[in-house]
């Protein structure tokens, strides 16, 4: 009967104690896997499945590495695994998990085996403690706080759930006492290798089961726990507020989670428990099940960053800086109170709002270029102009960074704001002081420049230009000019003479008669000031008299039609015109325009003004003085240059006499002996002929004697070879006929003397220029033949078919004479000098006629000698000089050919040449000369 009591027992308790296993397992927030020997799963907990989001019917009998573990990490934990098969347990270690969703999450591990009853290793079993939480911020805490809240209800559904499968298993008493010695072993194993607290209370809140984490808590042995209520166990402020849980949650039925407060032996801890009943197979409350972890450090460091939060909010909203914090799409999420006063918002207006909503058009084309570099990860620091609520401008240094999130994309922008707008208006201040001062510098400059000029040039052209040119660009005007009042021309008026003006207005030089300028032009005779900011106000509110700042030059203005009509027609939108008069009371204007729009004149710029007319007065009267003594120095210079001229003349004309008389007795000389040789000369050219026919007769009387008679005497004979008879038979002829030829060139000769000459030809008359060129080149061809020393003169003559051309022939041989001589000692210089190869230079005299328009002639000689600079061909002409070394040239040659060839034919003589290439010089004279 006591074994059937055992067993009816053991069917009583069997089931529940199988129930409570179950319900501890799923309602543990520890998370527990249990593994066959091959590495199975065998047991999934609730706390497993909602860690990974697998169920425990997808994961069971499934190899526990090929579904949570990081490739990298499979082998570290098969060798674990293997470790505890080997007896090596319990062992602890951390590994990360991965979640269906591929989500990582670290895991702290302690694993043990049980054993069966051969003591070997039956199962592995691991419980686990989700740890990543520790590694979050603050937001992450606050996330993982509500998912714990709703893992909370969800393990009470499936509290409840399990409670009514256990109340239903109950029922069931189809296991053995053997299964449930596993079941027990096993759930003691799984309690007992968690480090969270579980414990079970009943009604009376006595401690009925409990692990070694709960008995770690209260620093006591399970043993001496079990049976004691809190009160027993825990101070009595802490079990007064423990029992007020337990009872709460044991009178509501509803789980709870809680944070309690413990203080052991002076050491205070914090735990995290979730309370839910338990319940008897009928449903009745029989007690609670607890589950209790430490949070004291993760409560600490939610304190420290609680601490640092305030202590970064503090530094926020005290900062002297504006710090603004936008997300990715440039929204604001963060400002402080520095920067919205700054941009004169609240901070709840400033959120939210895009950070372009703060900027005009141009600072949103440069916010949008910084925006991009920092989604590029770069910083930048730049000065930006923000705009404000009441439409103001504030300057600021903006530091920005980037901000990017755990899987590195961009997440937005950390800005620092420094308000620089008070610099920024010194510096703008202190730049228009600068600005101020470089004006006065260049007013200053240009009263000296002026000054300058004044001493340094009395060109009074060159004064006015500078004047008017340096005005423009100081006053930045767009027409700036001078005019000379003209009283004593037919029509009085002003004559414009310099300006200066930009490039697309047109020029306004010229004369304008004072009648069309109206009554303001007899004001500014009057030397009245002219000063007009807008014409087309000049009726509606003429200008009152002077200025105090302006001199009494000053003048108001009348409605006058006929002067806005003259501006009109220049184009002028604004004028100011200041007079001017000289020592010699001539008066002048200096007026500056505006044409496209009205243009103010300011005091100093009339004043800049009166200045610079002072000055400039200043330099007319020393121009005007300076122009007097010119002329009269011009005057005594042109007395004296013709009195040299006049001398220069009598030199040139007493040297031309003296080279005239010396032509004169050459050609009498020449036209002598030409006249003494033609006599003789003619006598022997005469009897040639005579003398041909007398030798060919008795040529043929001896040849007559050598046919009849075959056999002279041998004294004839003999006289015969002494004087080589046949010799002389053949040669008698040609040696006539050589004479004849020397009498011919004789003739030719003396004929060329007497043309050249021109004794009988002292009057105009039409000649053959080419007799004369032939005649000058018969005299010259001694030197032009090949001579020991250097190499003939090649001639080239390419004449013209010319007609006869009046002149006087004798003069104009006489050019030619001059041009060829001089032809033949450029050539021999050459020569002489050295500085061609003699071999390869041929030296060449080329002659060349032509007509020219039909009425001229023109007769070219040209050389390929040394050839002339530039400067000696402008002196050529001149009397006196010449090229040639002393004793060998008078330097009267080519000005005597000037005066016969210009002055004497109404030709022309020109010459051209340059070094190394020769020299031509072209004579062009009419066919006809006209009276």
């Amino acid at each position: 009967m006591s074994e059937s009591r055992v067993t009816f027992n053991a069917e009583e308790v069997l089931p529940d104690e199988r129930n409570f296993v179950a319900a501890v397992l799923d309602t543990a927030a520890t998370l527990v896997v249990v593994l066959d020997t091959q590495g199975r799963i065998v047991v999934f907990n609730q706390a497993c499945q909602q860690t990974t989001a697998y169920s425990a019917e997808e994961v069971k009998g499934r190899p526990f590495w090929d579904l949570f573990l990081l490739p990298e990490e499979v082998e570290s934990v098969k060798t674990v695994f293997k470790n505890l098969q080997a007896g090596q347990f319990p062992n602890q270690y951390d590994n990360y998990w991965l979640t269906r969703d591929r989500d990582r999450r670290l895991i702290a591990w302690s694993n043990t085996a049980l054993l069966d009853s051969a003591g070997g290793v039956k199962y592995i079993i691991g419980t686990g403690i989700d740890i990543t939480e520790r590694h979050q911020a603050e937001q992450a805490l606050k996330k993982a706080k509500a998912e714990l809240e709703i893992r909370v209800e969800e393990r009470t559904a499936e509290l409840r759930k399990a409670n009514e499968q256990l109340q239903e298993e109950m029922l069931e008493r189809q296991r053995t006492e053997v299964a449930l010695e596993q079941s027990y072993s096993l759930l003691q194993a799984v309690i007992e290798g968690t480090p969270d607290a579980i414990f079970v209370k009943d009604l009376q809140y006595r401690v009925v089961m409990a692990n070694s984490g709960f008995g770690t808590i209260l620093n006591r042995q399970v043993e001496e726990i079990i049976g004691k209520d809190n009160t027993e166990l825990l101070p009595p402020e802490i079990a007064r507020q423990i029992n007020e849980t337990d009872r709460r949650v044991m009178t509501s039925g509803e789980p709870e989670m809680v944070e309690e407060v413990v203080t052991i032996m002076g050491i205070t801890k914090i735990y995290l428990s979730t309370k839910s009943v338990l319940r008897d197979p009928s449903g009745n409350v029989i007690g609670l099940v607890g589950v209790s972890r430490d949070i004291t450090e993760r409560k600490a460091a939610e304190e420290a960053l609680r601490e640092s939060e305030e202590r970064y909010r503090h530094f926020i909203e005290t900062a002297l800086e504006g710090i603004w914090v936008i997300d990715a799409e440039s929204k604001t999420i963060f400002v402080n109170r520095t920067l919205a006063e700054m941009l004169g918002y609240s901070i709840e207006e400033m959120q939210g709002r895009s950070l372009f909503d703060f900027m005009d058009d141009e600072g949103k084309a440069i916010a949008a270029r910084q925006v991009e570099l920092r989604r590029q990860g770069i910083e930048d620091k730049i000065d930006f102009k923000l705009c404000r609520k009441d439409g103001l401008f504030r300057w600021a240094i903006v530091s920005t960074s980037p901000i990017f999130d755990s899987a590195g994309k961009y997440a937005g922008a950390f800005a620092m704001i420094t308000d620089i707008t008070d610099r920024r208006q010194a510096e703008e201040a202190l730049r228009e002081s600068e600005a101020r001062l470089r004006e006065q510098a260049r007013r200053e400059n240009l009263l000296n420049r002026l000054a300058s000029q004044i001493r340094n040039s009395l060109n009074l052209d060159k004064v006015l230009e500078t004047t008017v040119q340096e005005i423009r660009n100081l006053l930045q005007i767009e027409r700036c000019h001078f005019a000379w009042y003209y009283p004593d021309r037919e029509e009085p008026g002003w004559a414009i003479v310099k300006e200066a003006r930009n490039s697309e207005l047109s020029d306004l030089r010229g004369y304008y008669p004072i009648a069309a300028v109206g009554s303001m032009g007899q004001k500014l005779l009057n030397l009245e000031m002219l000063r007009i900011d807008d014409i087309e106000k000049l009726s509606q509110k003429p200008r009152g008299a002077a200025q105090p700042s302006e001199e009494p030059r000053s003048v108001a203005y009348a409605s006058d039609r006929l002067w806005r009509r003259f501006l009109r027609s220049m184009g002028f939108a604004s004028i100011l015109v200041l007079p001017i008069q000289t020592r010699s009371g001539t008066i002048g204007i200096l007026s500056c325009c505006q044409s496209s729009a009205p243009r103010p004149w300011r005091d100093w710029e009339v004043e800049l003004l009166h200045a610079v007319t002072d000055q400039l007065a200043i330099a007319i009267n020393q121009a005007e003085l300076y122009a007097a003594t010119r002329t009269t120095a011009k005057q005594f210079q042109e007395q004296a240059a013709k009195l040299e001229q006049t001398l220069s003349e009598l030199q040139q004309t007493q040297a031309q006499l003296v080279q005239t008389e010396k032509m004169s007795s050459l050609g009498q000389l020449v036209a002598g002996i030409a006249h003494e040789i033609n006599n003789p000369v003619n006598f022997i050219y005469g009897n040639l002929a005579h003398t041909d026919e007398y030798t060919k007769d008795l040529l043929n009387l001896l040849q007559l004697y050598q046919q009849h008679y075959f056999h002279p005497v041998p004294e004839i004979q003999d006289e015969m070879a002494a004087i080589d008879l046949d010799f002389l038979i053949e040669d008698l002829p040609k040696m006539l006929t050589s004479m004849k030829v020397g009498a011919e060139r004789i003739r030719q000769i003396v004929l060329s003397l007497r043309n050249f000459s021109r004794l009988d030809e002292a009057e105009m008359k039409a000649v053959d220029v080419h007799e004369g060129i032939e005649s000058s080149l018969l005299i010259l061809q001694n030197r032009l033949k090949t001579k020991p020393d250097h190499p003939g003169i090649q001639l080239i003559k390419k004449y013209g078919d010319l007609p006869q051309v009046e002149c006087y022939a004798g003069q104009l041989n006489q050019v030619f004479m001059n041009l060829l001589t001089n032809a033949i000692d450029a050539l021999e210089e050459r020569i002489e000098r050295g500085e061609e190869n003699t071999k390869s230079y041929i030296p060449k005299i080329c002659i060349r006629t032509s007509v020219v328009n039909s009425d001229r002639v023109l007769i070219s000689i040209a050389d390929n000698g040394l050839g002339m600079t530039e400067a000696m061909q402008k002196q050529l002409f001149n009397p006196f000089f010449t090229t040639k070394p002393v004793g060998k040239g008078t330097g009267l040659g080519l000005s005597i050919s000037y005066q016969i060839v210009v002055e004497k034919h109404g030709g022309q003589l020109h010459c051209l040449s340059e070094p190394g290439q020769g020299t031509e010089f072209a004579i062009a004279i009419p066919i006809q000369q006209h009276s």
